[in-house]
């Protein structure tokens, strides 16, 4: 394929890495070539769960969907041609859809800038393809779930949040989707209070195994 990098869209990837928004690939392509392109380029490791195929855009979407882990409406769908758009704005309505000559105003923009960036946005692109490292190896192992859980030294950490915590702490309240089964959602001034409260025991969890840390997870 002879493809030459966009330094100005890769560079909206790369920032929006920086801020913990992770980036992945639906494309209408021959996935080898694609793949080796990338990897000529350099900049394979910036995508997870790539999609190249024949199929649908909104069919891609949902998939990368699935394999996150992450809600369908926390997509957002950057392409260059009015029916790609179409085709997905049609099919998944509440995905946003961003025309390829808007990337760095719309993107760029307050619209994806996380009220905070933690710790844990820095190196969430890391997690997830430790994660898709797990993945493979249970599916490899050829032992249940359980047993493949158990043998990785999980280990769960609560501990009392400290300053530095309460940002992590406000992200994971507001994303109901997948992290937060209450509803209620909490902002750092009111996680803030309730840890300088005597009324209150304020604590976080951390997750780790043999494939590297989780984060704070809750």
């Amino acid at each position: 394929i002879d493809v030459e990098l966009n330094i100005n869209i890769f560079n909206v990837v790369k920032e929006l890495d920086s801020r913990g928004i992770v980036n992945s690939i639906a494309s209408r392509n021959d996935m080898d070539l694609a793949m080796n392109k990338l990897k000529e380029l350099n900049i394979d490791e910036y995508f997870l769960y790539p999609q190249i195929h024949c199929d649908n855009k909104s069919k891609s979407i949902r998939d990368i969907s699935n394999l996150l882990n992450i809600g369908i409406d926390s997509i957002a769908f950057v392409d260059d041609q009015d029916f790609e758009i179409g085709e997905v704005n049609s099919r998944i309505p509440s995905v946003e859809c961003v025309k390829t000559e808007d990337i760095e105003i719309r993107i760029l923009g307050d619209e994806f800038n996380p009220r905070f960036i933690t710790r844990e946005s820095g190196s969430r692109r890391n997690m997830y393809r430790s994660d898709m490292v797990r993945r493979s190896d249970e599916e490899s192992s050829g032992v249940t779930h359980v047993e493949f859980m158990k043998s990785i030294g999980m280990k769960c950490s609560i501990l009392e949040a400290s300053e530095s915590d309460l940002k992590r702490a406000e992200e994971l309240t507001v994303r109901t989707n997948q992290l937060n089964t209450s509803g209620k959602t909490y902002s750092y001034e009111e996680l803030r209070d309730f840890a300088n409260s005597e009324d209150y025991e304020l604590l976080v969890v951390r997750l780790e195994d043999v494939y590297g840390a989780y984060g704070t997870i809750g």
